[in-house]
């Protein structure tokens, strides 16, 4: 017999920036119900996820009193705090028609994560997705895309989860197997960018350059290398924004001239770019 498909997450993502300026709706959480309403927001995020992308209510006054119990607070405070997220758009309460409950929590950001999250296990949008989901057309499509073609992503036949709890288990055996993913992300990587590389034609003569190669003539390297990774992510996951070789050039080099030597400033400013959701360097310009 074949095993069941699992539909929760054993884990998610938990941003560094949750309680920074990724996150404004948090910090006005935080102080307007202090850590009451942070350990009541991550209570339903670990609800919604070990379920799937949504978790249906049974019974809203028991789900309620469940809370209050578990964390001590009185059940009219656990409700403020859920219409509180609900109006910032942090969680959305679907009333259900019908006998099969009284309440679906979910959002969208909850549901985009969850879609990212679902790429650990090679699934498309198409193969999960059901009742109450929220992510238009346009937006599955970006996310099928961004599955099949972000080199930053281990698609090894093996199942994560289970390497993951055989690593716990076996300290040699993780550090083995750590290194041996890293060579594999690096050869994956070389791999992908030079498909997404830009063609620059000059006498019928192609010129292709990869990301590596790029960094390595700029003298990109360490902290700083891993940064303008992490922006070049951003922008594709976020926007479906591939860099191709003159953009990268014309960054590196305005960063250059913003910050000459000074590495910390390069860095900050495409972690600042990608907190902040931009789809530009400052340094770039209009």
């Amino acid at each position: 017999m074949a095993r069941p498909q699992k539909k929760g997450l054993d884990y998610f993502p938990f941003d560094v920036g949750f309680f920074g300026v990724k996150s404004p709706e948090v910090r006005i959480l935080k102080s307007r119900y202090h850590a009451d309403g942070v350990v009541v927001y991550i209570y339903l995020l670990c609800t919604i996820y070990s379920n799937g992308y949504y978790f249906l209510v049974d019974n809203w006054e028991d789900f309620i009193f469940v809370i209050s119990d578990e964390f001590k607070i009185s059940c009219d405070k656990v409700e403020q705090i859920i219409t509180f997220l609900c109006n910032r758009s942090m969680l959305l309460k679907l009333e259900v028609k019908g006998c099969i409950g009284d309440a679906v929590l979910t959002s969208h950001g909850i549901q985009m994560r969850y879609a990212q999250a679902m790429k650990r296990r090679k699934k498309r949008i198409a193969e999960f997705k059901g009742e109450y989901w929220l992510l238009t057309e346009t937006e599955e499509a970006e996310l099928d895309t961004f599955l099949q073609s972000d080199p930053f992503i281990d698609f090894s036949a093996n199942n994560s989860e289970n390497e993951n709890s055989f690593s716990a288990n076996n300290p040699i055996n993780s550090e083995i197997n750590s290194t041996n993913k890293n060579k594999l992300n690096e050869t994956k990587l070389k791999e992908n960018n030079d498909l997404e590389v830009s063609k620059k034609v000059s006498n019928k003569k192609e010129n292709l350059e990869s990301y590596d190669e790029i960094f390595e003539n700029c003298k990109v390297a360490g902290l700083y290398k891993e940064a303008f990774i992490e922006f070049i992510r951003h922008l594709k996951a976020s926007y479906g924004i591939v860099v191709l070789n003159d953009r990268l050039y014309g960054m590196i080099a305005a960063l250059d001239t913003k910050y000459h030597n000074d590495v910390n400033g390069k860095i900050t400013e495409l972690n600042r770019s990608i907190v902040c959701g931009y789809k530009r360097l400052e340094c770039e310009g209009d």
